[in-house]
C-alpha cells in the first residue's frame, strides 16, 4: 500500500509530471491507502502483450527498458518516469510494448479507479494527467519520425528534439551516453558522429560551453 512509500519515494513523486507542485507531506496524505509498491528482479517482464496490470506505474528505483514485440529498444526509463498511463482508461486489455526491469527495481502503481478518485479529489492532478498525455503524443510522433527517417541525421535530430520536448527546454544536459544513443537508433558510433557533425554544421544543434546541448528548429530540407 501507499503507506510503504518512503520519504525519498515521496520526494521523487513530487518531481513527476503527475504530482509536481505537491510537497512530500501533501503527497503522504493524498496517497494514503492508495496504490501499491511492487519489487522486481533484474530482467523481469513488468508489462507485455500477455501480462498487463491495469495501472499506471512510477519507477522509484532502478531502470526499465521499453521494447517493441520484436525487440527494438524504444526507451530507457529512469527513476521518476511514468508508464502505463496512455491506455489506462481504454477498453484494451493488452499492452503493445514490453517493459522489462534492468537490475532490481521498485515501482509504485495506481489503478485506474484510484487515479479517478484522485481526479475527483483534486482536479489539478487531472489537468496534469492530460498535459502529460499530450506530451506523450508528441513523443510518439517524434519516435515514429525517427523510425521512418531518411538519413541517420534525420533520426538523430528526431531523437534529440524528443529529449528537448520532454524537458520543455531547447537547451539541456544530455543524460545519456553516445553508446546508448547508438543502441536506441541502431547505428554505429561512426555514423552517429557523422550525423552529429551534420546537425552542428547546419545549425540544428549547438554544443554549449557548459556542456549543455541546444536544439533548434530544423530548416534544412535536403542533406
Amino acid at each position: 500500500m501507499a503507506d510503504f512509500l518512503k520519504k525519498q519515494d515521496l520526494e521523487l513523486l513530487s518531481k513527476t509530471p503527475l504530482f509536481s507542485g505537491y510537497s512530500s507531506d501533501e503527497l503522504a496524505s493524498l496517497l494514503a491507502n492508495r496504490g501499491r509498491i511492487l519489487a522486481y528482479r533484474d530482467d523481469e517482464v513488468i508489462y507485455d502483450c500477455s501480462k498487463y496490470y491495469k495501472a499506471a506505474g512510477c519507477l522509484l528505483t532502478g531502470r526499465l527498458k521499453i521494447c517493441t514485440e520484436n525487440g527494438i529498444l524504444l526507451n530507457i526509463l529512469q527513476p521518476g518516469s511514468l508508464f502505463g498511463v496512455a491506455g489506462l482508461f481504454s477498453q484494451e486489455e493488452t499492452f503493445v510494448t514490453t517493459i522489462t526491469s534492468v537490475k532490481d527495481v521498485r515501482i509504485y502503481f495506481l489503478t485506474d479507479s484510484e487515479l479517478e478518485a484522485l481526479f475527483k479529489e483534486d482536479f489539478k492532478i487531472c489537468h496534469k494527467y492530460l498535459v502529460f498525455l499530450s506530451k506523450r503524443i508528441v513523443f510518439l510522433n517524434q519516435r515514429i519520425s525517427s523510425f521512418v527517417a531518411d538519413t541517420p541525421a534525420d533520426a538523430l535530430y528526431a531523437f534529440l528534439a524528443r529529449q528537448a520536448a520532454e524537458r520543455e527546454e531547447n537547451s539541456f544536459h544530455l543524460k545519456i551516453s553516445k553508446q546508448e544513443i547508438c543502441r536506441q537508433l541502431n547505428i554505429s558510433r561512426t555514423t552517429l558522429y557523422r550525423a552529429w557533425n551534420i546537425l552542428i554544421k547546419e545549425g540544428s544543434i549547438k554544443e554549449n560551453s557548459d556542456t549543455s546541448l541546444s536544439v533548434f528548429p530544423r530548416l534544412v530540407a535536403d542533406h
